[in-house]
């Protein structure tokens, strides 16, 4: 599979509401938290386990990121950046490309 694996710490932030959407994220073991910050407290929105993809939205919209989010143990996870996504693009049908940004909007 193409992408860097990464290991992230416990509490150690993968991406923060507003950054860019550089990449997307599979994850590979641990547990990822989505979260937003409202009035200084952490509004959880999803908890994300094995196997799990998170940050593709943006990705696909090319826009930036709606929510942080950050290990809540040990975790690793892939990164897919535009290289590797556009990679992986050129052997799927271009049918089914249109589809995932159809239905990612």
């Amino acid at each position: 599979m193409a992408g860097k694996n990464v290991v992230y710490k416990e509490n150690e932030v993968l991406f923060e509401e507003g950054d860019a959407a550089n990449g997307m994220f599979l994850v590979r073991s641990g547990k990822i938290k989505i979260f937003q910050r409202k009035d200084g407290q952490e509004v959880t929105l999803a908890f994300l386990d094995q196997g799990t993809i998170v940050g593709e939205m943006a990705f696909f919209e090319n826009k930036a990121r709606s929510a942080s989010v950050k290990a809540v143990e040990k975790s690793e996870v892939t990164m897919i950046d535009n290289t590797d996504f556009n990679k992986m693009l050129k052997q799927i049908p271009a049918w089914f490309v249109i589809m995932m940004r159809a239905l990612s909007g």
